[in-house]
């Protein structure tokens, strides 16, 4: 197993090295080796920082010495063994057999390394008999998944969905719904609960009609509500907009935005400690999304 081990790393070195390159790692992997402690192989190799060489050090020595635990970054430590997993494989003659699994590829990682690990994965799934990648980042999945390289070998997103309060299952994921913006999510629970019938939670639906309406009229005059964050304060900017100013389009819509802007005040702090949410009325609510909904469209 030690000489295994040492031939492997020896061997791997040179790739090693290239996937920190890739990564701008701004590091490498030197004077590798193996050593027998207490009849169990162990590697040896040292950190090159510049011309400083940096071992893996031990805990006691980490309070009075750079070593590999006090000098690299989460990020780094986790570029590291990346770039060795995939050194491994990047030899492995029978890849094309192979599942394999990555956990939290880009966890701790930039920009620049996320996007080098993007291309690293494009690549390995091609070459692998399949690829199976654990993540908490729904925007670098859903941006791996929609690239052509990726669509043309076939992508399957999964996520885990509580299922009773003892058990999740795998369900297939909307990766679009899990990274829309709040505006576009609220937008969306409107659009559920009005337009196409879903059975959605009733404070779901009352805690949406506010910040949708808000986020949908600062983008539509974005120069013209400075200061006026919530919706009551629109109202008045609009209120008392004067001639030529661009919210006087919307003077027309006032008693709308007066109804509407009353009815889901009453439930923004609301914890339910009064029971307001239990007796809000199916009906009302269903009809003040929908005015809401017009409001946003222009209508």
């Amino acid at each position: 197993m030690e000489i295994f081990t040492e031939d492997l790393l020896k061997k791997y070195e040179v790739t090693i090295n290239n996937f920190l390159e890739t990564f701008g790692a701004g590091f490498r992997i030197v004077d590798i080796g193996t050593s027998n402690e207490k009849g169990l192989p162990r590697v040896n190799y040292k950190i090159q920082i510049g011309n400083q060489k940096i071992s893996l050090g031990s805990q006691e020595q980490a309070g009075t010495q750079p070593v590999f635990a006090n000098t690299l970054s989460e990020s780094d430590k986790r570029t590291l063994a990346l770039s060795f997993f995939l050194a491994t494989l990047s030899v492995d003659r029978k890849l094309s057999e192979q599942i394999v699994i990555i956990d939290d590829p880009v966890c701790s990682f930039d920009q620049s390394r996320r996007r080098s690990t993007h291309k690293v994965l494009r690549s390995l799934a091609e070459k692998a008999k399949q690829l199976v990648i654990l993540s908490h980042d729904a925007l670098f999945v859903q941006s791996l998944a929609e690239h052509n390289e990726i669509q043309k070998l076939g992508v399957t997103i999964l996520e885990l969905r509580r299922s009773g309060p003892e058990y999740s299952v795998l369900d297939i994921c909307d990766i679009e719904e899990r990274v829309e913006s709040e505006y576009k999510s609220n937008y969306r629970t409107l659009v559920k609960y009005v337009d196409e019938g879903e059975v959605v939670d009733k404070k779901k639906v009352v805690h949406a009609i506010r910040p949708m309406l808000e986020a949908n009229l600062r983008h539509r005059f974005q120069d013209s509500f400075k200061g006026a964050y919530s919706l009551g304060k629109m109202i008045e900017a609009i209120r008392t907009s004067v001639s030529n100013n661009p919210l006087e389009v919307m003077k027309p819509k006032l008693a709308e935005l007066d109804d509407i802007n009353e009815f889901a005040t009453e439930f923004v702090h609301d914890s339910e400690a009064d029971g307001s949410l239990q007796q809000l009325d199916g009906t009302e609510l269903k009809s003040f999304a929908k005015r809401a909904l017009a409001v946003a469209r222009g209508i």
